[in-house]
């Protein structure tokens, strides 16, 4: 290639070298919200499961609530 298609690709390669960055900055960016968003949502299942009442807790809740109807009733 002559110089002066190099030069005259100059534009061109630039545009191409800056698209390339701002590429890579979006894809960086993509992937810091994925992983902030995969980790919302295993803290927001750990909370869940956290939350929840054992078997046995549970259990004892709806046998008491068993018992207190019949006793009422």
């Amino acid at each position: 290639m002559s110089s002066a298609e190099l030069e005259s690709t100059l534009p061109f390669r630039k545009k191409l070298a800056n698209e390339k960055v701002t590429n890579m900055n979006l894809q960086s960016q993509l992937k810091s919200l994925f992983e902030t968003n995969a980790r919302k949502q295993l803290e927001e299942r750990f909370t869940l499961f956290k939350s929840r009442d054992s078997p046995r807790e549970s259990q004892k809740r709806s046998t008491s609530d068993i018992e207190t109807s019949s006793q009422s009733g």
